[in-house]
């Protein structure tokens, strides 16, 4: 039985793919260097601007997920939650995402700057 733990090729290309098209400056460290980078990248804290994209993304999100009165009585409980789950994720992506998404870059800013101070104190 094969290991589920090992990776196909191409899902180190793919991995590497997005990594270098969602964080551009990541082709500055070697590749070797990317999975841990990212992952330093994604720990940063969020700052105040990011704070309040996230609440407020969440916020309006919730309010364009609201059901009408009438459409209360008509769908039963669960599968109102349901909709209103499959219907959050997209929203969710592309209005609350990006605030992730400059959380990282940021990061990976400080990553890079960390690394090559490093690099000119080893050298």
């Amino acid at each position: 039985m094969a290991n589920p733990n090992t990776s196909h090729p191409w899902r180190g290309a793919l991995k590497r793919g997005i990594q270098s098209w969602l964080l551009p400056r990541i082709i500055e460290l070697p590749p070797r260097e990317w999975d841990s980078a990212a992952k330093q990248a994604r720990s940063v804290e969020f700052d105040w601007l990011e704070t309040v994209w996230l609440i407020g993304g969440v916020a309006f999100v919730t309010y364009l997920l609201r059901f009408d009165p009438d459409q209360v009585t008509s769908v039963s409980l669960p599968l109102r939650y349901l909709a209103q789950f499959v219907a959050a994720i997209p929203l969710l992506l592309v209005i609350v995402g990006p605030a992730y998404l400059r959380r990282a870059r940021r990061g990976l800013d400080s990553v890079i700057t960390a690394y090559r101070s490093d690099r000119r104190a080893n050298h």
